[in-house]
């Protein structure tokens, strides 16, 4: 078994933190903001590390027509910074990995919402049901 953890540093532990956050704001009464972000920590692993991750969305919804429609603006990572970084390697050799997650996009949608929503109608309790405990007489 020794073998097998030869080089192995326990120190570079392999473990990390990340949190994420989101808002939304009704900045009138037909126009909402939402916005979200991630951050992952920096994590070591044997012989390097991952660098910090972090990443922006925002959305800006107008209603239109009453609740009838609407139109929306998303943005994805709009300041690019959705980039995977690791270095790793040892006295000889160093490897540099950077990757983007090609996530910078930006989405328009128009909903229409047409007919009348369904009604719910409210449950009646029986009242001359004679079961005990929720459970329905014989």
């Amino acid at each position: 078994m020794t073998a097998l953890l030869t080089g192995f540093d326990p120190r570079a532990c392999c473990v990390t933190w990340m949190s994420r956050v989101n808002a939304t704001s009704e900045l009138t009464k037909t126009l909402i903001l939402q916005a979200s972000y991630m951050y992952r920590a920096p994590m070591k692993i044997e012989r390097g590390r991952f660098d910090a991750q972090q990443m922006a969305n925002f959305a800006l919804r107008k209603k239109l027509n009453g609740d009838k429609s609407s139109v929306t603006l998303r943005v994805n990572d709009p300041f690019g910074t959705g980039v995977f970084r690791v270095r790793a390697g040892d006295d000889k050799v160093i490897q540099l990995t950077e990757r983007g997650m090609g996530a910078r996009t930006v989405f328009f949608a128009f909903q229409y919402n047409y007919g009348r929503p369904p009604r719910v109608r409210q449950v009646q309790p029986d009242q001359s049901s004679q079961g005990g405990a929720g459970f329905p007489p014989p």
